[in-house]
């Protein structure tokens, strides 16, 4: 019996996803796409960290759970390390880079999100803007900066591996330094959801604000109440978190996952999403991408978080709690 009508058997699909929009687009293309199988497709969009623990709880449980996990790298990554992902080889690896997938592990990424900072463009001019992180450590920064909390963890782990990630391109002593001064210097204003976070700098309550994901949609949802753009400083680097699929070891409709899982690396999806949703960058290479940023990046993107970082995030949330970071 052919996958599509093991999984028309199956008859449903479970997706937790933090996603927004684009997951209710890509289920509708997946519908269109198998429009003659009678599949029902149930899907649940929330935080990162609130998906973990319902996955992790509803296996403890021995209670249904999702099939398939559409979260930002480093939740996928947590989802390895503790063995709740299942193996995978899907016919569409071939297309893509082998950091973009693992077969063992059962994930690839589904698209590319550039990570920084942003800012009140309408309050601050080009004039104004720190170019360098020791300029942005002046005083007049002061409780005027936002960022993501990152030794609690409620609705997102963003603000912690971005943190870490910018460790590749600095000397260790000048990370220190850098994150020292961010707790003690700019005393900032600490958020849960980075979506918050972003409208607090749109309203001009804080006037930088990170990390935060600069595809133009995302910069669209923060600039409710004002105008942001993107702030890029000098001596860190260009950052990208995977956007990533995985399979989950424990769902009970392995046919139907691997229907959607194949789906979503297609070129047919990958090249709707690239023209239709406003700056997803499609992880698929040769995907033509109608949105992007808002201003180009110099120096190509290191994407982050890598198994090390997830690994040892216990060991830097210590360090983030000694350095007077919250």
């Amino acid at each position: 019996m052919s996958r599509e009508r093991e999984a028309e058997r199956e008859g449903h699909l479970v997706i937790y996803a933090s996603l927004r929009g684009v997951l209710l687009n890509l289920v509708t293309a997946f519908r269109r796409r198998y429009k003659d199988l009678h599949i029902h497709v149930h899907f649940l969009s929330s935080h990162p960290i609130p998906i973990l623990q319902r996955i992790r709880a509803e296996v403890a449980a021995g209670l249904p759970t999702a099939d398939i996990a559409i979260v930002p790298h480093y939740a996928v990554l947590q989802l390895v390390k503790e063995g709740l992902t299942r193996t995978y080889d899907s016919s569409q690896f071939r297309y893509f880079p082998s950091s973009f997938y693992n077969t063992e592990e059962g994930w690839a990424a589904l698209a590319i999100e550039p990570i920084g900072m942003i800012y009140n463009s309408g309050l601050l001019s080009a004039q104004d803007l720190p170019t360098t992180s020791d300029e942005l450590l002046n005083e007049s920064w002061r409780r005027k900066v936002a960022t993501q909390y990152v030794t609690t963890f409620s609705e997102g782990m963003m603000g912690a591996f971005y943190l870490i990630a910018l460790k590749r391109r600095m000397k260790e002593s000048k990370w220190y330094d850098f994150l020292h001064g961010i707790a003690t210097k700019l005393d900032p204003f600490y958020y849960e959801c980075l979506l918050h976070m972003s409208h607090s700098i749109a309203r001009g309550e804080q006037l930088i604000g990170f990390p935060a994901t600069l595809r133009k949609a995302s910069m669209a949802d923060a600039a409710e109440g004002g105008p942001v753009d993107t702030l890029h400083l000098m001596d860190l680097p260009d950052l990208a978190c995977m956007r990533t699929m995985c399979l989950i070891k424990a769902g009970k409709h392995p046919n139907a996952a691997e229907l959607f899982f194949d789906f979503a690396l297609s070129k047919e999806w990958q090249d709707e999403m690239g023209e239709k949703l406003e700056g997803m960058i499609p992880s698929r290479p040769g995907t033509v991408t109608k949105y992007w940023v808002t201003k180009p990046l110099q120096h190509g993107l290191e994407y982050f978080p890598v198994h090390e970082e997830v690994e040892r995030l216990e060991e830097y949330v210590s360090v983030f709690r000694d350095l007077g970071l919250k």
